[in-house]
């Protein structure tokens, strides 16, 4: 697994980043569903296998519970960098593999300890997360496998389009109101897409918003980031964060100085240079 999938998975993994998410992209930036509400569960897919043949696991998933602890729904965040013309399929497998899985729970009759207790099956759903700055437009089931070559069979075969979200062209209104450190992560993306269009890559980040994860939000950062001097500044704060046993509050304004040092530093080396 590369460094950007693990530090993506971390982040996504924290229930108030996966609540906040959920509250974002499905109820209107409303506070509907709490932290306290978001059971992360471990599916592994059906038929996807790493090389010492283990079962690979969602990128981030969890059991949403309703306010008495009793289960709603499952949410599956699949995260992608790049554009798949197959994630149709792919998202349409993770959704059944949450089904699946339920349903080896409903006939087990001894199952593991699991925080709530489920009698029924719930509705599943999969959101692809997409974080590259060409915007991707959600294709179906019927496109891919070209049915109109079969159009007899069409009533037979169920739609499926992808839940896809571009993250790099959100409005910058909306990134900031986010309740959760993911803001970070879509503000790069849309900062990075209009710096290239404008024909530089530059981040500057929000000096005032305070960060809640220090280590996954910068590791995050760091992994997406392309700036080496961004990426160097977000670890050396991070081995001093480490060090520091009083980890009082972070804003992005204590990552700045490291940031700004680090590209002072390269440009006097090369101004030596010369």
């Amino acid at each position: 697994m590369s460094k950007k999938d693990l530090t993506q998975k971390t982040l996504l993994r924290l229930p108030d980043v996966f609540a906040s998410l959920i509250n974002f992209l499905i109820f209107d930036n409303c506070p509907v569903i709490h932290p306290d509400q978001i059971c992360p569960l471990d599916i592994p897919a059906q038929f996807d296998y790493d090389f010492s043949l283990n079962p690979v696991y969602r990128d981030a998933s969890a059991m949403v519970l309703d306010p008495n602890g009793h289960p709603s729904f499952i949410v599956n965040f699949e995260n992608q960098t790049a554009h798949d013309p197959t994630m149709p399929i792919r998202a349409m497998g993770y959704t059944d593999t949450a089904y699946f899985w339920q349903r080896s729970q409903l006939i087990k009759s001894s199952r593991p300890s699991l925080p709530f207790s489920l009698s029924r099956f719930v509705l599943s759903l999969t959101i692809v997360l997409h974080y590259g700055k060409d915007p991707w437009k959600a294709r179906s089931l019927h496109e891919i496998i070209h049915l109109e070559q079969t159009s007899l069979l069409k009533p037979f075969v169920s739609n499926y389009t992808m839940n896809l979200e571009n993250i790099a062209w959100w409005d910058e209104e909306r990134i900031a109101s986010i309740g959760s450190d993911f803001r970070f992560i879509a503000d790069y993306c849309v900062q990075m897409r209009k710096s290239s269009k404008a024909g530089r890559t530059r981040y500057d980040p929000p000096a005032g918003w305070k960060i809640e994860h220090v280590e996954e939000t910068l590791m995050t950062l760091a992994a997406f980031s392309k700036d080496e001097a961004l990426r160097e500044g977000c670890w050396k704060y991070l081995e001093k964060f480490k060090l520091n046993p009083k980890k009082g509050e972070t804003t992005m304004a204590s990552v700045l100085d490291h940031y700004f040092e680090k590209k002072e530093k390269l440009y006097l080396e090369r101004e030596q240079q010369y």
